[in-house]
């Protein structure tokens, strides 16, 4: 930004100061999508956590294993798909991208 538009970002939220120049280094942009797996046992979660982690060719951001009852009572949006007793798996992934000829 120069000139007028600096207008725009001066503010005094506790701090002030001008920003000169940002560099960014850029990489390619996925459509990330939002998973919950849900399982019997914090196990079955853990191992079916370990083996997607392990697969080749899956492009992950987020896999975690939560134990219950911590999704059912606190995933509140997800609760009606969640019973007391289940653990899940939560994962952020990127669908197959198309292959390059």
């Amino acid at each position: 930004m120069t000139g007028a538009d600096l207008a725009k970002v001066m503010h005094a939220y506790g701090t002030n100061g001008v920003i000169t120049e940002v560099e960014m280094p850029l990489t390619a942009a996925y459509d990330w999508v939002d998973v919950i797996v849900g399982f019997d046992t914090f196990m079955d979660g853990a191992r079916f956590a370990d083996a997607l982690g392990a697969q080749d060719g899956i492009l992950l951001k987020e896999l975690g294993v939560i134990a219950a009852p911590v999704p059912h009572e606190y995933f509140l949006r997800h609760r009606k798909y969640l019973r007391p007793d289940q653990s899940v798996c939560v994962i952020r992934l990127s669908p197959p991208l198309p292959c390059q000829p």
